[in-house]
């Protein structure tokens, strides 16, 4: 039972992980740019701020993906 149970499900579950963790990275990286675009044009860049937004998204997706990984190894 347990068996079948991760034969049909725990792909789908891994699919949906890797594609949350590059949904992440794809919305961290277009807003840190987004926020380097506006002091561009402001000509003030809020640099730290740039720094640790982007950080963030990036250890929230690398969490994702690395939940993914793990249950790679269950299969």
């Amino acid at each position: 039972m347990l068996a079948s149970f991760f034969d049909h499900y725990l792909p789908v579950v891994i699919c949906l992980l890797e594609f949350m963790g590059v949904v992440v990275i794809v919305i961290t990286a277009t807003k840190a740019f987004g926020i380097y675009l506006k002091g561009v044009l402001s000509r003030h860049i809020e640099d730290d701020q740039i720094k640790t937004d982007f950080s963030k998204g990036l250890a929230m997706s690398l969490e994702f993906l690395l939940s993914a990984e793990v249950l790679k190894t269950i299969i």
